[in-house]
């Protein structure tokens, strides 16, 4: 029969050090180091808190990439929009084309005005 190395009071429970004598009790030195062998069992070694810190740099460049991937799709989104509302904006051509159009019908309506009041004063005053 193997002996337990925990002693049932000393089991690891993640707690802070109160596990330990505190100086009023007396516990065996095989007691401390049982209780210091389990919580060993807990810690992680050198080697790999690097391979964790590769694995994470792994994952920060991953998640940096699918940032950027992410961001590029929106902007190529947002420039099909923009894209799609300037094709249904007018030209400056149009604009002026338009503008000269109505600055043409203007001057057509109000020298039309101009005739019609201009007319019979004309024929009224007399011819020398």
């Amino acid at each position: 029969m193997n002996p337990r190395t925990t002693p049932p009071a000393y089991e690891f429970d993640g707690s802070s050090i109160g596990e330990l004598p505190d100086g009023n009790e007396t516990r065996s030195l095989r007691d401390i180091l049982c209780v210091l062998g389990e919580r060993m069992k807990h810690l992680a070694t050198r080697t790999e808190l690097r391979d964790v810190a590769v694995r994470v740099a792994v994952i920060e460049e991953r998640v940096d990439g699918l940032a950027t991937t992410s961001a590029l799709s929106h902007l190529a989104s947002r420039i099909g929009i923009l894209e799609e509302r300037m094709s249904h904006t007018a030209t400056k051509a149009w604009v002026l084309g338009g503008t000269l159009a109505m600055l043409v019908g203007v001057l057509g309506g109000f020298w039309w005005i101009v005739q019609q009041y201009l007319a019979p004063l004309l024929h009224t005053v007399p011819q020398t």
